[in-house]
């Protein structure tokens, strides 16, 4: 399955990615904090999941 991320930037320093398949299905969106946290969620806002990449470690 091939995903497209595009970018979106808000007033917040949040970053989000909408996330579509080969289709162009909407499947959801990430979000990523400040401090390095992405948080990925459903099209209906709920979470699947969280990583953090620090130092070149990525934490589940």
């Amino acid at each position: 399955m091939k995903i497209t991320y595009i970018l979106l930037f808000g007033t917040t320093n949040l970053m989000a990615q909408a996330i579509y398949d080969a289709n162009g299905q909407y499947k959801g969106y990430q979000q990523t904090t400040p401090s390095g946290v992405t948080n990925t969620n459903t099209p209906q806002g709920q979470s699947v999941g969280s990583f953090q990449i620090d130092n070149g470690q990525t934490n589940y």
